[in-house]
């Protein structure tokens, strides 16, 4: 841990130069892109995990109703009595943290946001798994951005960078 806060203090002190500060963007942004591909493969595959894990494949049995309404109620309790900032698709929302917030959103409401997508998504429940996926990489994205004191311009491009790669993404697209 303590390698960890020495690294982090080089780093920050490397911040006051220009060209530094833009290396560590540059960086950052193809960081952003490959954690926020993970995040889509993860938010693709756990559902369909739990239905294989809880044998859920039958549409109407007694164990898929109760699975399915532990998991929706898993994800209500998240997102009403929590977080409810995660509401929602949340693209307005980043469109609101870029032009208002100077690209800042909540890296608590973006776990947050990741784990009621999951327990929604697994449930069963008719949803897209798109806009939250986008929601949660523009988070990653702001996240970075704090996480190494970069400038607001830079926090917003990145938080533009973590969105663009959630939906390149979740529809599956190639790189061009």
């Amino acid at each position: 841990m303590t390698f960890l806060k020495n690294y982090k203090k080089k780093i920050l002190s490397l911040l006051a130069d220009q060209t530094t500060e833009y290396r560590i963007f540059f960086i950052l942004s193809i960081l952003v892109g490959v954690i926020c591909g993970a995040i889509s493969v993860v938010i693709q595959k756990v559902p369909q995990y739990f239905a294989h894990l809880f044998q859920n494949y039958s549409i109407f049995s007694t164990q898929s109703i109760i699975i399915s309404a532990v998991f929706v109620l898993i994800s209500a309790v998240i997102t009403h009595r929590f977080f409810p900032e995660t509401s929602g698709a949340g693209i307005p929302g980043i469109r609101l943290a870029i032009i208002v917030h100077h690209g800042y959103i909540s890296l608590r409401s973006t776990i947050a946001k990741f784990f009621a997508t999951i327990f929604a998504l697994s449930s069963g429940m008719s949803l897209g798994r798109e806009a939250p996926t986008i929601t949660i990489s523009a988070g990653i994205g702001s996240a970075m951005g704090k996480a190494f004191k970069l400038n607001k311009r830079y926090i917003k491009a990145l938080v533009v960078i973590g969105a663009s790669s959630g939906l390149g993404a979740a529809f599956h697209t190639p790189m061009a």
